[in-house]
């Protein structure tokens, strides 16, 4: 019986403010997705990351706290 589970399984996009801008990122991916003038296009390309990816989305705060969670991962 195999315990491995998909890379993709637990897959959640970030949203969070830095130096001003809105940043789209994956936890662990040393390069940003996307930066962002406005928090809602951030969240607008995050949004649509996962659902291409069926991933979810997670709104931050700039001192690290979850501001709101949009969309569930799911498997893939």
């Amino acid at each position: 019986m195999s315990t491995q589970t998909s890379s993709h399984a637990r897959l959640t996009y970030r949203v969070l403010p830095v130096n001003g801008l809105w940043k789209v990122t994956l936890p662990g991916d040393s390069v940003p997705d996307s930066f962002h003038v406005r928090k809602e296009e951030a969240i607008a390309s995050a949004m649509r990351l996962a659902k291409r990816d069926g991933a979810g989305v997670v709104v931050m705060r700039a001192d690290g706290s979850v501001e709101a969670q949009l969309a569930e991962a799911g498997p893939r």
